[in-house]
């Protein structure tokens, strides 16, 4: 009955994929996905006072629309496709196949996730394309064909041909599409083959190339199964369906050959055996890397500027000193923060409030370390900081490093406020922007931006949404090393003055308290009083498992189970596994 799926995915090789299917895969926002309320309480600034809840009113979700595999996703499955198919020579198959052709997601997805693009160019269907023609052509090769088919392909008996063939696309078929297929499934499948009689290894290899051009395999497809009482258009997943996403939300991949047996059995449809497959996927190393890589973009580490582009620069030069950025200075500062939030995941049972106030470091290089002013870290017990030099994540130096002689307390200050608060700022407000005032070496980093952004109509959200943020963190330099003046130099090196550093401010961390912040330690306490901090990453993390942004209101069930176990004390961990146990993750709207 999901034939018409198929030729739908065979006829983007000809379209060439012009931008969307019926408008749901080129990557806009979704209908009814909210544009953000800044300063509402809960609403656009994800929570309030004492961590206002979500309000969870019992909507239905907004439908979701097909989602592509990621490029992790599409290489993952394709690797153990091939470990399915051919066992231990899949490394050999993999290694040949033209993956290097698949772009990737672009960059400056702020805000959003790799999972989240879903623009399709003709890139991706011609890389598509390659990989499936070439993984059909080595895996019908003379030493590869009799392991993927069985012993009939090679036999030279005319009369199991057709079972032959038939039997192959019933085995290998389930697992690529991720379901069962039915008699008319195989039929469209066996179309590919042709009329050739015998067993035919280019006409096997169109079969298979088919498979891995099919809407279901190259996409998330669900249809549903049963309505959702009270639900209008929610419908239930069936048991593949929901097999795939876990395997597919914990790993990255294809459902392995235990879940897959659970689905197959009905076994997972039981909640014993579901809390036991989500238990054990979330216990699977795979799983590491896949946190890590949320981690990586919610705290958009990518946006790390090169350290070292400006060594040649005398200002630069002057103002690094003996600390002159080596190329793997940017990559240690990542690593560094990656390797912080990761501690409090897995070595220990950490939450929100150790992210903003930990005092420990983890610089795995003596460059990194000299700056944190600590013992290099590689296992065990990580060092701890000077008392108060640092509390928590945002005060690492991968959020604080510019790349050049002066801080950036505008990026920083946002990057707060919409990563970590997830308050909105509206965009500059139409009209003739007034031209910058030229630069002053008697000004401090501080008194420049306050300069160059209290000017109408600038000064609205600068003075009261983003500058008090990055202010806070002006204890530091831009190469993130601790400091109570700004030292000041000519173009050509010379240190020409020293102005002090003030980091006291009125942060504003929910819009309209105007309680003031001496500095890091303070604001982290604010953050951390809030709740706020817990309502942002329950959103990103719904981001990041849905594949698309969150409605306030339709989506309020799930982000409050989410928002409340980011809150609870050590419970990282536990919150990121589960969002499984969520009615939403079995469910999707239609």
């Amino acid at each position: 009955m999901r034939t018409l799926a198929v030729l739908i995915g065979v006829g983007l090789l000809s379209l060439a994929c012009v931008g969307a299917i019926e408008g749901e895969m080129s990557g806009e926002e979704e209908p009814g996905a909210p544009e953000g309320r800044p300063g509402l309480p809960g609403a656009g600034g994800a929570a309030g006072p004492a961590g206002t809840p979500f309000m969870c009113g019992g909507q239905s979700p907004v439908s979701q629309a097909w989602k592509r595999l990621s490029l992790p996703e599409y290489r993952n499955t394709v690797r153990d496709l091939l470990q399915f198919a051919v066992g231990a020579d899949a490394t050999a198959v993999m290694n040949s196949l033209p993956m290097g052709e698949l772009p990737s997601a672009p960059d400056g997805l702020q805000g959003t996730f790799a999972r989240m693009h879903q623009e399709l160019v003709q890139d991706d269907v011609s890389g598509w394309y390659s990989v499936a023609m070439g993984m059909g052509r080595s895996l019908t090769s003379a030493t590869r064909i009799q392991a993927v088919m069985g012993a009939c392909a090679t036999d030279g008996v005319a009369q199991n041909d057709a079972t032959c063939l038939t039997d192959f696309i019933r085995r290998f078929g389930e697992r690529a599409l991720r379901r069962p297929l039915d008699d008319q499934d195989v039929a469209f499948f066996v179309g590919f083959y042709g009329a050739t009689p015998g067993v035919n290894p280019p006409a096997v290899a169109d079969v298979i190339a088919g498979l891995l051009m099919a809407p279901e395999f190259l996409y998330h497809v669900e249809h549903g199964e049963t309505a959702v009482p009270g639900k209008p258009g929610v419908f239930a997943l069936t048991i593949f369906e929901v097999a795939a996403r876990l395997s597919y939300h914990f790993l990255e991949t294809m459902p392995d050959q235990t879940l897959w047996e659970a689905a197959k059995s009905g076994a997972l449809k039981t909640p014993a055996r579901y809390a036991q497959e989500v238990q054990r996927l979330f216990g699977d190393a795979r799983v590491r890397p896949v946190i890590r890589n949320f981690y990586r973009e919610w705290l958009r580490l990518d946006e790390v500027p090169r350290l070292d582009l400006n060594n040649a620069d005398a200002n630069f030069k002057a103002f690094a000193g003996a600390d002159l950025p080596k190329s793997g200075l940017r990559a240690s500062m990542i690593d560094e923060a990656l390797a912080l939030v990761e501690h409090y995941t897995w070595q220990t049972a950490g939450g929100v409030g150790d992210l903003l106030s930990t005092p420990l470091a983890f610089p795995r290089t003596a460059e990194l370390a000299k700056i944190y002013q600590t013992p290099v870290w590689s296992a065990g017990e990580p060092p701890a900081l000077p008392e108060g030099s640092r509390p928590g994540l945002f005060t690492r130096a991968a959020f604080l490093a510019s790349g050049a002689a002066v801080t950036r307390p505008i990026h920083i200050g946002v990057f707060m406020r919409t990563g970590i608060l997830c308050d909105e700022i509206p965009p500059p407000p139409g009209g003739d922007v007034p031209a910058p005032p030229a630069p002053d070496l008697r000004l401090s980093t501080r008194q420049a931006t306050e300069k160059l952004t209290g000017v109408s109509p600038c000064s609205g959200c600068h003075a009261t949404l983003i500058n008090p943020l990055g202010f806070a963190m002006e204890g530091y330099d831009a190469l993130g090393r601790p400091r109570t003046e700004e030292r000041v130099f000519s173009k050509s090196g010379q240190e020409i003055g020293r102005l002090p550093v003030n980091t006291a401010t009125v942060p504003q961390v929910v819009p309209g308290d105007m309680r003031p912040s001496r500095g890091p330690a303070d604001l982290m306490g604010l953050i951390a009083e809030s709740g706020r901090l817990p309502a942002c990453l329950a959103r990103n993390y719904f981001r990041f498992t849905f594949g698309r942004r969150e409605d306030l209101d339709r989506d309020g069930c799930a982000l409050e189970t989410l928002r409340r176990g980011f809150a609870q004390t050590g419970s990282l961990r536990t919150a990121f596994r589960e969002v499984a146990n969520t009615a939403e993750f079995q469910q999707r709207t239609f």
